[in-house]
């Protein structure tokens, strides 16, 4: 069985799913897309770096799809995706805790901060 990922640019990395049915391949153009066994294109999620290292977070059963995807840019950003939505889970995290925390709190949260490049895109 032979499958073509229609990617644009070189694909650099590549991680399959604990359970088999996802695919995830990260490039040098700072994108990271979610595949299922078809070679249909899921999500693209967006490092502002090359992509050096996926993982999937391995569920308590091998059986079903995994939830989380790691991702690790040359920029040494780690982000954390969900897989079904392609929601960014720190990003998602931190626009809850805004309502939720003191200003002055608020303020020291520097994981919460965007990085220079983040800040210019």
């Amino acid at each position: 069985y032979q499958q073509s990922l229609e990617n644009s640019g070189e694909i650099d990395y590549i991680a399959f799913s604990p359970d088999g049915k996802i695919i995830a391949s990260g490039s040098n153009y700072g994108t990271v897309k979610l595949w299922n066994l078809q070679g249909k294109r899921l999500h693209t999620l967006q490092h502002n770096d090359y992509v050096k290292e996926l993982a999937f977070r391995p569920d308590d059963n091998p059986d079903e799809t995994p939830n989380t995807l790691a991702s690790a840019s040359m920029d040494s950003k780690l982000r954390l995706w969900e897989l079904k939505t392609g929601d960014e889970l720190i990003e998602q995290g931190c626009q809850w805790l805004q309502n939720h925390v003191n200003p002055e709190r608020w303020e020291n949260l520097t994981i919460c901060k965007p990085s220079q490049s983040q800040a210019s895109n």
